[in-house]
């Protein structure tokens, strides 16, 4: 659940070579895919574990936006026989709720709380807008993952264990601090949750930590 006020720490999984340009150039709306969720924007959630999976998936299935290839000037095909572009990372950042709240936003509840029966229609309805491409006038949305994600727009369904904050704005993005990388191996996966190494990355500078 999104906290009322205070500050937070977030996470938006991805792969090193993304990771890495985002911690140099900052958040670009203009990079990031239409059709999704919540339209438009930078995607992050409260929960590291899901943020950590997905950045497994991001590295396995990489996908570059034609304007993100374009301001890293790089084609495709270089894209993805980069290097950092099979390491899962996710970007761990500070969220200024209390500055956050005061913008414009909708949130929604999550499945299993009260008033998600009377929100259940206007999230699907929202979600469906949102993938056949409509924009809308929000600075941030929060609510549930989209169960399915593909390209179908005429069913959707609200996963019971995944959330997504979606900063829309500029304005939004400012209340996001304390940019930091961390790198998982993919053979430690499974044993991330007792102890697994990961990397921890600070600039081009890699140090093997404990998790």
């Amino acid at each position: 659940m999104l906290p009322n006020e205070g500050k937070v720490a977030v996470y938006h999984g991805t792969n090193l070579f993304a990771a890495r340009i985002i911690q140099r150039n900052g958040v670009r709306l203009d990079v990031q895919r239409e059709r999704t969720d919540f339209s438009r924007g930078f995607y992050i959630t409260l929960n590291r574990i899901q943020a950590k999976k997905w950045a497994i998936v991001r590295a396995a299935q990489p996908r570059a936006t034609e304007a993100m290839l374009s301001k890293a000037n790089i084609t495709q095909r270089q894209y993805l026989l980069h290097p950092d572009t099979r390491i899962p990372a996710y970007l761990h950042y500070t969220l200024d709720v209390s500055r956050l709240r005061r913008l414009h936003g909708r949130i929604f509840p999550l499945p299993h709380q009260q008033g998600w029966i009377d929100e259940a229609a206007g999230w699907r309805r929202f979600v469906q807008s949102c993938r056949t491409g409509a924009t809308h006038h929000y600075d941030f949305v929060y609510g549930p993952v989209a169960a399915f994600h593909d390209e179908c727009t005429s069913e959707v369904m609200a996963s019971r264990h995944k959330v997504q904050l979606s900063l829309n704005s500029y304005r939004a993005i400012a209340c996001l601090t304390n940019i930091r990388i961390i790198c998982v191996r993919r053979a430690t996966w499974n044993q991330s949750r007792s102890g697994s190494k990961v990397i921890s990355v600070r600039s081009s500078r890699l140090s093997i930590i404990k998790r």
